[in-house]
């Protein structure tokens, strides 16, 4: 090996060390256990809890930000499992409502 390849490997190698342990982290960051990572079923809402929340967000965004039932069903279950901030950048996500509507619907939600 030539010492400029050696000075290449040197330069290019801590970079990619770097991206790869960042990409491991997003992938199996803290909060995250193995149990999490393989598929289970996913728990379901009681219809009348959806229905209700369908018409808080009917009365709390604008027509054209109301979330369909699936992402409001998401939000539910993150929020009930203690993850409010999560609840929250799914609904600004889905609906492109403003972070003080997102979290004014999720206080409100039953």
């Amino acid at each position: 090996m030539s010492t400029t390849e050696l000075g290449l490997l040197l330069s290019v190698g801590p970079v990619a060390l770097i991206a790869l342990s960042a990409l491991a982290f997003r992938l199996f960051g803290p909060g995250r256990s193995a149990k999490q990572l393989t598929s289970s079923p996913s728990p379901t809402i009681d219809p009348v809890r959806l229905d209700l929340a369908r018409s808080v967000a009917t009365t709390q965004l604008a027509p054209h930000q109301v979330p369909d039932d699936a992402t409001l069903a998401q939000v539910l279950l993150l929020r009930d499992n203690g993850k409010p901030t999560h609840a929250a950048k799914l609904l600004r996500t889905h609906t492109g409502a403003s972070l003080t509507a997102a979290r004014r619907l999720l206080d409100r939600l039953p």
